[in-house]
């Protein structure tokens, strides 16, 4: 979605991204962003010029409807992830491994991937056993440190 975020002084350029931009997309997308709100991250200029770009393409009512439904279970399924837990065996992976792993390059890739899939919650929690497991070695390191000394 190249220049949709981008903003330029007095306002002008910034409608004609949001067109180009628009103007490239598939239809399923445009629904996606025409229907959405700013909390899914799409500020009111792409909105609407998403609205404008399906007026322009003159959508026949029953792919309108069909596109519409799937587009509305895509966001029913989106808003369900974010706020589903991480299990159990990953949150104790994730407080054992994540100290470790957490600067390597797979692991930063699955964890954008997991945040752009919608997992937040998921996301979050692995960070936080991560953060503990990091305190928890930290704490051994230091007690091991000063009996063993």
């Amino acid at each position: 979605m190249d220049g949709i975020a981008s903003r330029s002084a007095g306002g002008v350029a910034v409608a004609r991204d949001f067109g180009a931009a628009m103007a490239r997309m598939q239809v399923e997308d445009l629904f996606r962003i025409a229907n959405s709100g700013e909390a899914d991250g799409f500020e009111p200029e792409a909105m609407a010029a998403a609205r404008a770009e399906l007026a322009l393409r003159n959508i026949a009512e029953s792919d309108r409807h069909r596109i519409e439904a799937e587009v509305a279970v895509d966001q029913a399924e989106r808003a369900g992830r974010a706020s589903e837990p991480l299990s159990n065996r990953a949150w104790i992976l994730s407080l054992l491994l994540g100290p470790f792993v957490i600067l390597s390059t797979p692991v930063l890739v699955a964890l954008i991937a997991l945040g752009v899939a919608g997992y937040r919650r998921k996301l979050w929690e692995f960070y936080m056993a991560a953060i503990w497991g990091l305190i928890v070695y930290l704490i051994l390191g230091w007690s091991a440190l000063f009996l063993f000394h």
